[in-house]
C-alpha cells in the first residue's frame, strides 16, 4: 500500500509540478515530505540542474533554457564573471519556477536586466509590475519607452530614441513582494512628460512623445557591492493597450522570447480573470499600508454573526470572517465602504478564485500560530498565490512566536494578546509590541490585540467558584490606556478581539458597544499618526511619573501623555488630575499647540525660555493627545472629527459611560456594604463622582463643553479611586495580587467575600501533589513531572535539586537558563508537574515558594505559574522577588478532570522553587450573607 501512495505521489510530482504538492500532502494524513522516495529527490535535483547551462562571455548570449530575462547593460565587475542565472525550483511565489541570479560585486554600481512584453502605449493606466525577491534591499525597476517619431539627431541610424522611466524600489530583504507603477500621480505617462525636456537638450527639440510604447521591463539587480541574489517570478501588466499596427514605425531590436500578453485591450485598472470591478491600489512601503494612495490605518473587528450596517456604525473600517466572504457580503462591504479580512476559498492551490473578491484586505493565515505552523502556513501561502488573480493583495497572520519565520511569509503580523485582568503590567503592552516587532526584522506593518471584554476563563471560574456569572464589563479607561499603549508599540492598526455578538439587547453588551464607540472615534482622530508616523518616547515631563510618546508625520506631531499607576491591568485612570508641562527644545516656534478633546481642539499656553520651549496642559487626565501643527488642513479636520456619524458627539458617549459606571459602582459597593465588607472612605469618592456627574449635566444644558470635559474626568478618577481600593483591599491579603480570578472586576468582588463567608471552617483535603517538595529526583520522574526546552542552541538551560534552593528539606528545584540575546522569542525552559485528580464542585489552591534573586531579562513575561485548568489568562508572573515568597494561585473546578502546574521561564535568568502543594476543598452551597469575615484565614490553608 505504501509503495502504491510513493508511486501516486511521484505522478503527481511529475504531471502536475510541485505547486501543487502542498494541497496534495495536507490530504494525505501520516504520509509526508519525509515519505517521499529517494527517486523522486533525484528526478528533481537532476531536473534543477538541467536547467544550468553554459555560458558565452557576451550578454546577449546569457540566457539558459527557459529563461525569460538577460542582462544587457552592466559596469560592473562581477564574481563570477558570468552572473549565475537560472530557472529555480526553491524558491518562487506563484509560478512553478522563478529565475535565479546570483553574484558577487566587487567594483561598479550598475547590472541591467531586461525582460520583453507586448508593446503598449504609455497611458496612465498602463502599470507594469513584477515580482521580486532578493537578499538585498535597493534593487529598482524601470520601464524603456520607445518613442517612435523621434530619431537620434546624432545618430539617425539606431533608430527611433528609447530612454528609461525609473520606477519603483525593492526595499525588503528575503520576502516576495511586487514592484509595480501607480496610475496615481507617478504613472510612466507623468514621469515621461517630466522626463521630455531631457530628452529634447540629448536628442534634439524634434523629440516628441506622440504615441510612445513600453516594450521591456528592466531591472537594475546592483544596490551595492558584495554578494547578491535575486529571484524574479510572474510579471502584471494592468491597463495595457497594445501599439496599433497601422503606425508602421519600425520597432528597435529586442532581445527574444515570447510575448508575455496576448493582443487584446485589456481595460485599464482591471485584472484578467476577474469581474469587471475598480480594484483599489494596495501597497505596503515599509511598515505602512496604503489604499489608493493614502496611508491606511485598520480599525478590525471580530465578526459574530452582527450585520456589517450595525459593525460599520460602531467605527470599524475592516471586518474579520471565520468563513470566506459570499457575493452578498462582498456587495454590502462594496456599499458600505467596508474591507474584509477571511480565510482563502478552500480550493486555493487548485484552482483560480472564481469571486471577484475586491473588497478582501487580506486573507488570513491563521490565528495564534507558532512554530509547529511553520510548514503548513508556508503550504497555504504558496496555494494562495497560485489561485489569487490579485498579486498584490496582502496576506496577514496573528502570531505567538516564531516571529523571524513568519516575517517572511506574511505582509502584515498581528500581534499581542489580552492582559486587561491578569497579572502582566499593562503599562508593559508597547514595550512587548516593540519587541516582536524587532524579532521580526520591522520590515512590514504591525497590527495590535485590543482587548473589548475578558478573556472566557474569567467567565467560567466565576461560575464554577460562586455559582453565577455577574456582568464583567472592561472598564473604558482600561481599553484607552490599551489603546495608548499599542499606538507607543508602533501598531499600524487595531484588531479588536470579540468572542460575543455585540448587538445583545443586555446591559453589558450596550456598556460594551458604548466603549467601543468611544474608543473607535479616538482612533478615528488620530488616523494619520496611526497609519503613517514614526513612534518616539524620548520627551521629558516635570511631572514625576508621566510617560510622552512622539508620533511624527512630516506636517505635525502627536503627544500621547500617559500617568501611570501600573495598576491599569486591574484598574485604570486613579491619578488625580493636575497640571502636566512638558520640555522639549525641538518644538518650533511656529507649531500651533492643541490638546485632544472630546469637544473641540483646545489651544495650549507655551512659554519659549533659553533653549527651551514647554507645553503646559492644566487639569490633565491619565491619558491625553496634543497635537503641534502650522497646517490649517489638519486643524480643521480634527475639529471636525467629533462627531459621529449619527450625529452623537464624542463627548455624549464619554458622558454616558460615565453615568453608566457611576450606577454599576454604587450597586456593586451597596452589596458590599449590605454584607460588612464595604470601605467607608469609598463613599465619598462615589458621593463625589455623583456630584461632579450633576455639574456635568449642567454644564452640557449651558453649552458649556470646555468645562464639562473637566468635571467628566474628574468624575471618572473618583469612581476609579473608589473601584481601586475596594478591588486592592482583597488583592493586598495575598503574597502574590492575581491569586484568585475573583479579583479581576469590581464586579466579582461579592462574589469573593461571599465565598469567604462559605468557606469558614471548610476541611482543606491534604496534598496531592506529588513530588512538589523536590527531594527526591527518582519521585519526579517516577511520577510524571516532565522538562522541556526550547530549540534555541544559543541559550544554555538548566534543571536540577540543589541544597541552595531548599526553603525545607534537603533540596529545591533550580531552573535556569543563560545566553546573550537581548530580546527572547520562544520560552527557554518550562515544567509540568504530575497531574492532581480533582474533583467537581470542588476549589484548589496551588501554593508554593518562590525566589527570583535578578530580574529576568530578555522577555516581559519573566516567570509564568499556570495550571492547565485555568491556561496562561490566569497565570501569575514574577520578574524579581525579594528572597523567598509565598505564591497562591485558586482555581474554581467545574467537572471531574486532572490538574497540573506549569512552571515557565520564559527570559534569561535563574528561579528556584520549592513546596509547591495542591489542596482542595469542597465548596460548600450558597449561604445566606451575614457579617464581615477577613480572607485571610478562610483561603490560606497553610497557615505557615
Amino acid at each position: 500500500m505504501a509503495i502504491r501512495q510513493h508511486s501516486f505521489i511521484k505522478k503527481f510530482v511529475v504531471a502536475s509540478g510541485i505547486g501543487y504538492t502542498g494541497r496534495l500532502f495536507r490530504h494525505l494524513g501520516p504520509y509526508s515530505y519525509r515519505s517521499i522516495p529517494a527517486m523522486v529527490v533525484v528526478v528533481s535535483f537532476w531536473a534543477i540542474c538541467s536547467t544550468i547551462t553554459a555560458s558565452n562571455d557576451e550578454f546577449g548570449n546569457l540566457n539558459t533554457s527557459g529563461t525569460q530575462w538577460q542582462i544587457v547593460e552592466s559596469d560592473c565587475e562581477l564574481s563570477p564573471r558570468i552572473p549565475i542565472h537560472r530557472l529555480c525550483h526553491e524558491h518562487f511565489n506563484s509560478n512553478p519556477t522563478s529565475e535565479m541570479f546570483h553574484f558577487t560585486v566587487q567594483r561598479g554600481t550598475k547590472l541591467h536586466v531586461a525582460r520583453n512584453i507586448e508593446p503598449s502605449y504609455v497611458i496612465k493606466e498602463f502599470e507594469p509590475s513584477i515580482m521580486i525577491r532578493a537578499n538585498r534591499a535597493g534593487i529598482r525597476m524601470y520601464v524603456r519607452v520607445v518613442l517612435p517619431h523621434s530619431i537620434d539627431s546624432d545618430n539617425p541610424l539606431a533608430g527611433p530614441v528609447t530612454t528609461l522611466i525609473e520606477g519603483p524600489v525593492y526595499r525588503d530583504i528575503h520576502r516576495w513582494r511586487k514592484l509595480s507603477f501607480s496610475a496615481s500621480d507617478d504613472n510612466i505617462a507623468e514621469l515621461l512628460k517630466q522626463k521630455l525636456p531631457f530628452l529634447r537638450s540629448k536628442h534634439g527639440r524634434q523629440v516628441t512623445i506622440r504615441d510612445a510604447y513600453v516594450d521591456q521591463l528592466v531591472l537594475d539587480l546592483v544596490p551595492g557591492l558584495g554578494e547578491i541574489q535575486v529571484w524574479l517570478d510572474e510579471i502584471g501588466l494592468k491597463g495595457t493597450v497594445p501599439i496599433q499596427a497601422e503606425l508602421n514605425q519600425p520597432i528597435p531590436s529586442r532581445i527574444g522570447g515570447p510575448p508575455l500578453v496576448d493582443s487584446e485591450v485589456k481595460l485599464a485598472n482591471f485584472e484578467a480573470g476577474l469581474d469587471a470591478v475598480l480594484l483599489p491600489s494596495i501597497k505596503i512601503d515599509g511598515t505602512v499600508i496604503e489604499i489608493d494612495g493614502r496611508p491606511f490605518a485598520a480599525r478590525v473587528i471580530e465578526r459574530n454573526g452582527e450585520s456589517f450596517e450595525f459593525l460599520a456604525n460602531l467605527g470599524f473600517n475592516v471586518i474579520q470572517l471565520n468563513l470566506p466572504p459570499t457575493r452578498e457580503q462582498l456587495a454590502t462591504a462594496r456599499q458600505l465602504g467596508l474591507w474584509l479580512i477571511a480565510p482563502p476559498p478552500q480550493l486555493a492551490g487548485l484552482e483560480p478564485f472564481q469571486h471577484n473578491f475586491d473588497r478582501v484586505l487580506a486573507w488570513q493565515l491563521g490565528n495564534q500560530l507558532s512554530g509547529k505552523d511553520l510548514e503548513q502556513t508556508r503550504m497555504l501561502v504558496r496555494e494562495i498565490r497560485q489561485s489569487d488573480p490579485w498579486k498584490e493583495r496582502p496576506l496577514i497572520a496573528h502570531v505567538i512566536s516564531n516571529w523571524d519565520n513568519y516575517a517572511l511569509l506574511a505582509d502584515v503580523l498581528v500581534n499581542g494578546f489580552e492582559p486587561i485582568g491578569g497579572s502582566f503590567p499593562l503599562m508593559q503592552y508597547s514595550s512587548w509590541l516593540r519587541q516582536r516587532a524587532d524579532l521580526a526584522g520591522r520590515t512590514q506593518p504591525h497590527w495590535a490585540i485590543l482587548q473589548t471584554e475578558f478573556p472566557e476563563t474569567y467567565t467560567t471560574q466565576a461560575a464554577a467558584i460562586i455559582g453565577r456569572v455577574p456582568p464583567l464589563p472592561v472598564e473604558p479607561l482600561q481599553i484607552q490606556t490599551m489603546m495608548y499603549e499599542t499606538i507607543a508599540g508602533g501598531a499600524r492598526g487595531h484588531w479588536f478581539r470579540s468572542r460575543t455578538r455585540l448587538d445583545g439587547r443586555d446591559p453589558q453588551s450596550e456598556l460594551r458597544v458604548l466603549t467601543i464607540r468611544w474608543i473607535n472615534a479616538q482612533l478615528r482622530q488620530m488616523d494619520p499618526w496611526v497609519a503613517g508616523g514614526a513612534v518616539n518616547r524620548s520627551l521629558d515631563s516635570t511631572q514625576p511619573g508621566a510617560e510622552i510618546t512622539t508620533v511624527t508625520t512630516s506636517r505635525s506631531r502627536l503627544l500621547l501623555i500617559q500617568r501611570p499607576t501600573f495598576l491599569e491591568q486591574w484598574v485604570a485612570g486613579t491619578p488625580e488630575i493636575r497640571s502636566v508641562l512638558i520640555t522639549n527644545p525641538s518644538f518650533s516656534a511656529a507649531d500651533q499647540v492643541f490638546q485632544l478633546t472630546e469637544t473641540a481642539l483646545v489651544p495650549l499656553d507655551r512659554a519659549r525660555q533659553l533653549n527651551t520651549a514647554q507645553i503646559r496642559i492644566d487639569d490633565c487626565p491619565a491619558n491625553t493627545a496634543i497635537v503641534l501643527t502650522q497646517e490649517p488642513g489638519i486643524i480643521r479636520a480634527l475639529s471636525e472629527a467629533n462627531r459621529e456619524d449619527g450625529g452623537e458627539t464624542t463627548l455624549q458617549l464619554h458622558i454616558e459611560l460615565t453615568r453608566r459606571w457611576l450606577v454599576l459602582t454604587q450597586i456593586v459597593l451597596e452589596q458590599l456594604q449590605r454584607s460588612g465588607n464595604g470601605i467607608g472612605e469609598v463613599n465619598g469618592a462615589t458621593n463625589e463622582a455623583n456630584n461632579l456627574m450633576q455639574q456635568v449635566i449642567r454644564l452640557v444644558s449651558t453649552g458649556s463643553s470646555t468645562s464639562t470635559v473637566a468635571y467628566l474626568n474628574r468624575a471618572d478618577q473618583r469612581l476609579a479611586l473608589a473601584r481601586q481600593a475596594t478591588i486592592m483591599r482583597g488583592r493586598q491579603a495575598f503574597a502574590n495580587t492575581n491569586a484568585c480570578p475573583l479579583f479581576a472586576s469590581i464586579t466579582t468582588l461579592p462574589g469573593y467575600w461571599e465565598l469567604a463567608q462559605r468557606l469558614e471552617g471548610a476541611a482543606w483535603q491534604p496534598n496531592g501533589l506529588i513530588g512538589g517538595e523536590f527531594e527526591d529526583l527518582s519521585q519526579l520522574t517516577g511520577n510524571g513531572w516532565e522538562n522541556f526546552r526550547g530549540n534555541d542552541s544559543t541559550i544554555n538551560t538548566r534543571v536540577e535539586l540543589s541544597e541552595t534552593a531548599a526553603v525545607r528539606g534537603a533540596s529545591g528545584l533550580v531552573m535556569s537558563a543563560q545566553g546573550s540575546k537581548s530580546t527572547i522569542d520562544a520560552d527557554p525552559l518550562w515544567i509540568k508537574s504530575a497531574p492532581v485528580q480533582v474533583k467537581a464542585g470542588q476549589l484548589i489552591r496551588i501554593h508554593g515558594w518562590i525566589n527570583v534573586t535578578e530580574p529576568i531579562q530578555g522577555n516581559l513575561n519573566g516567570f509564568m505559574i499556570h495550571d492547565t485548568y485555568g491556561g496562561q489568562d490566569l497565570a501569575e508572573r514574577f520578574s524579581v522577588t525579594r528572597g523567598w515568597q509565598k505564591f497562591s494561585l485558586y482555581r474554581g473546578i467545574a467537572d471531574d478532570t486532572s490538574v497540573q502546574v506549569i512552571f515557565t521561564l520564559s527570559g534569561l535568568g535563574q528561579v528556584l522553587l520549592d513546596e509547591v502543594t495542591v489542596r482542595a476543598v469542597q465548596l460548600p452551597p450558597v449561604v445566606p450573607r451575614q457579617a464581615h469575615i477577613e480572607p485571610s484565614a478562610p483561603l490560606n490553608p497553610d497557615r505557615n
